[in-house]
């Protein structure tokens, strides 16, 4: 993102959930960023990312089961968050001054 854009290095939003499960990577290629987890209603997440999804395979197919993909999402922002957490609550472990999350704000709840 950075390398393309043409008006050189600025801040991003990277507000997908998907890159919840990419935090580690993130952070390896760019120690000094700051990452602030949002939180969001979790059936609002499924829904919007289950539309998204929908909307995508309806470009190519007519054979659309919503109610699977809704199944699916949610079985995947699961798994997502779940390494979220586990990533998370590393960093805290090992750098707390780093990491203004962890276990205070509700991680392990």
């Amino acid at each position: 993102l950075q390398q393309d854009d043409p008006h050189g290095p600025r801040r991003w939003v990277l507000k997908t959930p998907y890159f919840l499960a990419m935090l580690d990577g993130i952070r390896s290629v760019y120690p000094n960023a700051k990452i602030i987890h949002m939180h969001r209603d979790p059936l609002q997440s499924v829904l919007s990312t289950s539309s998204v999804v929908t909307k995508t395979l309806g470009v190519v197919t007519d054979d659309i089961d919503p109610r699977r993909i809704g199944a699916h999402q949610a079985l995947v922002h699961e798994e997502i968050l779940r390494r979220a957490i586990k990533v998370r609550r590393k960093w805290h472990k090992k750098d707390k001054d780093r990491d203004e999350g962890g276990e205070e704000d509700g991680l392990g709840r």
